[in-house]
């Protein structure tokens, strides 16, 4: 394999993240705002190496191999894991990763070094992506009826999970989980971002692909539930959000509410965060996993060839950063 490593940021963005539980919903720390998982540098000096900092040179390795991989094992995370994990499994997967992409580095990887922190940043933006384009699919579906209220329509939505079926009306629990709303986000977020993964047979790379597949349903179906849910409540206008669209980016503007303690007002509370979204990723995670491997090989099958064969799935022009920190993020 060629000689492959990941991109680099300076060193004033290595100190975030914190140990534990990390945060997957801050969106605007200092690494954030400095990179991208797809950031192309020519060169990087990293501090992952027993106190080596060779310059190791970056190619798309970084982008097609190592991330997507990470991004597969993450997604097949059961129960609350998705959401939850900690610091410490993270490094531990990030190294056995690393290793197989990266075998003539034998770079030892650490909790306060660059690969790691590039790595949880990506992750970040993965999650917040389901949430910022189950809000795009909701909208364009509910504008799209124009002889009808858009709240009054999430509220059709929301009741008995409609938005989870195959056939919205009927809610055959046969297709439960094979909605437009469903396919499209998985395909979207998740799928796409996935393909050309590296082959790591100590994680079972072969089984990941096809069954491993929980964690990244589960969060589909939780964001698409508070999308849902926030405009069934008012706290997302329909309205407001398809009149702020422009060719390039759509704005979503959250309530504030008043932080006693901090006395500022913010977001936090309506945002697709591990506090929010725990609990449902949690029970979808636990529904899911009841179907069965076979059902989560099929609903995969059936993504992956609507990506392949194209059939139109565009993504809606989306800006991830709203007016109000990240929605849904």
């Amino acid at each position: 394999m060629n000689n492959c490593a990941p991109v680099g940021l300076d060193k004033t963005g290595l100190d975030i993240w914190g140990t534990g539980y990390w945060p997957w919903f801050d969106c605007h720390t200092t690494l954030l705002q400095k990179a991208s998982c797809t950031t192309s540098l020519t060169s990087v000096k990293t501090t992952d190496t027993n106190m080596k900092t060779p310059t190791v040179l970056a190619d798309q390795c970084w982008a097609k191999k190592f991330l997507p991989m990470i991004l597969l094992w993450m997604g097949s995370l059961k129960g609350d894991l998705v959401l939850t994990i900690t610091d410490t499994k993270l490094l531990k997967h990030i190294q056995i990763v690393f290793n197989v992409v990266y075998p003539e580095l034998s770079l030892k990887v650490v909790q306060n070094g660059i690969i790691f922190s590039l790595t949880v940043q990506c992750l970040s933006e993965w999650h917040s992506n389901f949430g910022s384009t189950a809000i795009a699919l909701i909208i364009d579906f509910l504008m799209s009826d124009k002889g009808s209220d858009p709240q009054v329509l999430a509220c059709i939505l929301f009741k008995d999970y409609a938005f989870l079926y195959a056939d919205m009306d009927l809610h055959d629990t046969l297709g439960v989980y094979h909605s437009t709303f469903m396919l499209q986000l998985f395909g979207k977020v998740h799928l796409a971002a996935i393909s050309g993964h590296a082959n790591v047979p100590v994680l079972k790379t072969h089984v990941l692909v096809s069954g491993g597949m929980i964690g990244a349903i589960s969060l589909c179906a939780a964001a698409l539930e508070c999308t849902v849910e926030m405009i069934t409540d008012g706290d997302i206008e329909a309205e407001d959000v398809l009149a702020s669209a422009s060719s390039s980016k759509i704005n979503i503007k959250l309530p504030k509410i008043l932080n006693k303690l901090t006395g500022k007002k913010t977001s936090a509370p309506f945002l697709f965060s591990r506090d929010r979204c725990t609990k449902k990723t949690k029970n979808y995670a636990k529904s899911i996993k009841n179907k069965g491997p076979a059902f989560i090989a099929l609903l995969t099958e059936i993504v992956c060839s609507a990506l392949k064969e194209n059939v139109g799935w565009d993504s809606p022009a989306t800006d991830n950063k709203s007016d109000d920190e990240c929605a849904l993020s």
